[in-house]
């Protein structure tokens, strides 16, 4: 017993694509899908994004807003304000820290051998920030990345203050958006 047994015979004759499209959009809307007739699609479904306030990880605690970082830092006549960002490599591989001197332009590229978790890149912050000369630790500005979530343990060892830019707002750190 085929499929094909209850339904009229063809006798020879052929349907085109276009007919079987018209005929499968003549349908209102969701009428096929109450038939139990589900068609195909080619486009796959698309992961939904998780907006930033929705992600596990939370706030960082104990940020300090870029709005109190003293007025010093946002001059760019006065030596020793860093903007820092992580770039994360082919396939999220690897990861470097890149850090840009403002008054100078002057930048630290630092590979991340244990990864962008925070443990890793508050170990290799503090071990480069603290070779700096005291006058050039004025503070680092940095996005609301969880890599960041140890910013508290890098000022303490470092006395390098950590301001954090509002979300989603790059041109808040110019100096380490264009170097990147």
């Amino acid at each position: 017993m085929g499929l094909m047994e209850n339904s009229p015979t063809a006798e020879g004759l052929t349907v085109s694509h276009e007919a079987i499209y018209r005929w499968i959009y003549a349908h209102p809307k969701g009428e096929l899908a109450r038939e139990g007739i589900l068609l195909r699609s080619k486009q796959t479904r698309r992961k939904r994004r998780v907006p930033p306030g929705e992600r596990t990880g939370g706030r960082i605690i104990g940020m300090v807003s870029i709005d109190d970082r003293p007025e010093a830092a946002s001059d760019r006549r006065v030596p020793g304000a860093w903007e820092g960002d992580l770039i994360i490599g082919a396939h999220g591989s690897t990861a470097a820290v890149t850090l840009v001197e403002r008054h100078s332009r002057y930048v630290i590229i630092l590979g991340l051998p244990e990864g962008k978790n925070a443990d890793g890149v508050a170990d290799v912050l503090i071990d480069r920030v603290s070779d700096l000369p005291k006058h050039l630790r004025g503070s680092l500005t940095w996005d609301q990345g969880t890599e960041m979530a140890r910013h508290a343990q890098l000022t303490l060892a470092t006395e390098l203050p950590v301001y954090f830019a509002h979300p989603r707002s790059p041109w808040e750190r110019p100096s380490n958006e264009n170097t990147n």
